[in-house]
């Protein structure tokens, strides 16, 4: 977990995460380990990179994006609950 309490609430999440030292971190290990096994939750604010799953825009009823959308959603959900 990463605690950053530079910007105030009004801020973006995407605008946090550009500015972060998390992201050049992850960047780094990501061309360090390409076939690295580790992964971010992202909602559709973030930009979808190999590292950051975020949902799939304008999923088909019923589809497989369609499940993974729940998914990821239900997970992101109770990360977000432990965080406070």
């Amino acid at each position: 977990m990463n605690v950053n309490a530079r910007y105030p609430g009004s801020s973006h999440d995407s605008y946090i995460w550009n500015n972060s030292n998390v992201k050049n971190a992850i960047i780094h290990l990501y061309r360090r380990y390409p076939n690295n096994n580790f992964h971010l939750l992202g909602d559709s604010g973030y930009p979808l990179r190999p590292w950051i799953m975020t949902p799939v825009t304008d999923a088909a009823q019923n589809s497989p994006e369609e499940a993974y959308n729940k998914k990821q959603i239900k997970c992101r959900a109770l990360i977000e609950q432990c965080n406070g």
